[in-house]
C-alpha cells in the first residue's frame, strides 16, 4: 500500500489547509457580492424619473444631465440612433427585463460600447472588466435617445475576477512559494532516509551534506559520524576474524598432517572426525561473522540450477530429496553465489538431520523467489520457530554434534536472506514435519521489472 513520506505529508496538510481556506473565502465573496446585472445601473424607477424630467423640461436637458451624472451613473442624450444589440446574451437579457416594466410603452434597447473594438480587444476587455460595457437606450418623445450607463458600483475586476477572488489566486501563488520553501526545509529528511537504507544494505558510509535547519544539520553530522564508527567496527571485526581464521586454519592443517601420519587406529579416526567438526564449526562461524557482501560479489544466480545441483549432490550421497519447480518464469536472483549455495546446503542439512526425506520446491510470486523445504520429521514447535535462528542454539538436548550440529546452520540462512533483502520463516509442512521457506527478491531488469 502506497504511503506518503514525511515531506509529502507536511506539504499535503499545508496545501489542503490553504485550499480549504480559499474555498471558504470564495464562497463568502460569492454570497455577499451583489449581482453584476443589478449593480451596474441605477434603479429602473430612477431612470424612468430622469426620462420624465427631460421630456417635461427639455430646456433644462443640460442641467438635468449634469445634475444626474455622477461617479455611479453616466447620462448621454444623442440625436443619433444607437445601434442596439441584435443577439442578446443572458446578461443583456436580464438587464433589459429589469428595466422594461418601469419604462412600459417606450422603446428600450441594449447598446454595447465595445462594438467598435476588434474581436480580440473585446475579449481582453471582458477578461479585465468582467461583463461587457452596456448602456440602456431609451427613445424620448422628441426622437432623441437617452443613454444611461452605470459605471461605479461594480467591483473593480482583475482578469475577469473581482479583486477579492483575484487576491485569493494571488494567495495561492504565495502559498505555492511557501510550499516550495517547506519542501526545501524537509528535503534533508528524505536524503537521510535514502542514505540510511543504502548504509543498511552495504555497510558503506553514505555521506549526507548538512543542510536546512540547525537541528537537521546536527542530525546529519551525527548520522555521518555514526556511519563511520559502525563501518570502522565492522571492518575491524572482519579483520580480526580474518586473522583468526587464517591462524586457526594453519594450526588445523598442521594438526591434520600429524594425525594422518599416525598409525591407523580407532583413536586416529576419532581425532580426524573431531578435527573435521572443528573445521566445519570454524567455517560456519566465519560465515556468520562475514559482513554484507561487497557489490563485486553480487551477480545474477540461476536459483533453479543451484538448488538442483545441491539436491542431486545429496541424492548421490544416498539421501532422499524430491525436487520440484512450480513456476515457468525465469528464477534469477542477484546475490553472492557462494552465500546462496551455503544457505541451500544448510536448509537441506537441517531437513535431513532428523527426517528420512525432504521435499524441495521453487516458486515465484510478486517479484520474489521462494525455496520451500519440507520434511517428515518431528517438526518445530511454534514457540521455538524464532529461537531456531539464534546462533549456537540447538533445540535437542544432546551435545553430540553428529546428530545436532553446531547450531549455526539456520542462523547463516537468515543472515544470507537478510543480506539479499529477503526473509526466512518456519511453518508446518503438509508431510507432518517442518517447513522452511527461504524468500529472496528476483533480479530486476534495467527498467525495474523482475
Amino acid at each position: 500500500m502506497f504511503r506518503l513520506g514525511l515531506a509529502a505529508r507536511i506539504l499535503f496538510v499545508l496545501a489542503a489547509s490553504l485550499v480549504a481556506f480559499q474555498l471558504v473565502a470564495l464562497a463568502v465573496i460569492n454570497m455577499t457580492a451583489p449581482d453584476d446585472a443589478d449593480s451596474r445601473f441605477p434603479l429602473p424607477a430612477q431612470v424612468a424619473a430622469i426620462v420624465t424630467l427631460i421630456e417635461r423640461s427639455p430646456q433644462f436637458r443640460d442641467t438635468i444631465e449634469r445634475a444626474v451624472e455622477g461617479p455611479d451613473t453616466q447620462i448621454t442624450i444623442t440625436a443619433e440612433a444607437p445601434r442596439p444589440e441584435t443577439v442578446l446574451s443572458p446578461q443583456a437579457t436580464a438587464i433589459l427585463k429589469r428595466f422594461e416594466p418601469a419604462l412600459a410603452g417606450r422603446q428600450v434597447s441594449i447598446v454595447a460600447h465595445d462594438q467598435n473594438l476588434g474581436r480580440w480587444a473585446r475579449v481582453g476587455a471582458r477578461w479585465f472588466y468582467g461583463l461587457r460595457p452596456y448602456s440602456i437606450a431609451v427613445l424620448l418623445n422628441d426622437g432623441d435617445h437617452l443613454l444611461v450607463r452605470g459605471r461605479g458600483r461594480v467591483p473593480r475586476r482583475l482578469f475577469g475576477l473581482p479583486v477579492g477572488i483575484a487576491a485569493g489566486w494571488l494567495g495561492f501563488v504565495i502559498a505555492a512559494a511557501g510550499l516550495m520553501l517547506v519542501w526545501r526545509e524537509v528535503r534533508p529528511v528524505g536524503e537521510l532516509v535514502t542514505a540510511a537504507e543504502s548504509f543498511a544494505a552495504t555497510v558503506t558510509p553514505q555521506k549526507v551534506t548538512p543542510r536546512g535547519a540547525p537541528d537537521l544539520r546536527r542530525l546529519a553530522g551525527a548520522f555521518n559520524a555514526m556511519q563511520e564508527r559502525i563501518a570502522s567496527l565492522v571492518q575491524s571485526r572482519s579483520f580480526m576474524f580474518g586473522a583468526m581464521s587464517h591462524d586457526l586454519r594453519t594450526v588445523a592443517a598442521r594438526l591434520r598432517l600429524r594425525i594422518e601420519a599416525l598409525p591407523a587406529a580407532p583413536a586416529r579416526e576419532a581425532a580426524l572426525a573431531d578435527l573435521g567438526s572443528m573445521e566445519a564449526l570454524l567455517e560456519n562461524t566465519m560465515e556468520l561473522a562475514r559482513p554484507v557482501p561487497a557489490p563485486r560479489d553480487v551477480a545474477p544466480v540461476d536459483l533453479v540450477a543451484l538448488v538442483g545441483e545441491e539436491c542431486q549432490s545429496v541424492t548421490s550421497a544416498g539421501r532422499t530429496v524430491h525436487f520440484e519447480v512450480t513456476t515457468g518464469d525465469d528464477v534469477t536472483v542477484a546475490g553472492d553465489a557462494l552465500a546462496l549455495r551455503r544457505a541451500v546446503i544448510n536448509l537441506l542439512s537441517n531437513a535431513l538431520r532428523y527426517a528420512p526425506q525432504a521435499w524441495v520446491r521453487i516458486a515465484t510470486a510478486d517479484g520474489f523467489a521462494s525455496i520451500i523445504v519440507d520434511d517428515d520429521g518431528p517438526g518445530i514447535p511454534p514457540a521455538d520457530r524464532e529461537r531456531v535462528f539464534e546462533p549456537f542454539l540447538r533445540l535437542e538436548t544432546s551435545r553430540n554434534r553428529e546428530s545436532g550440529g553446531a547450531g549455526l546452520g539456520l542462523a547463516i540462512v537468515r543472515k544470507v536472506a537478510d543480506d539479499l533483502g529477503g526473509s526466512v520463516r518456519v511453518g508446518d509442512a503438509p508431510t507432518g514435519g517442518a517447513r522452511l521457506e527461504f524468500t529472496v527478491p528476483l533480479a530486476r531488469d534495467t527498467d525495474g521489472t523482475p
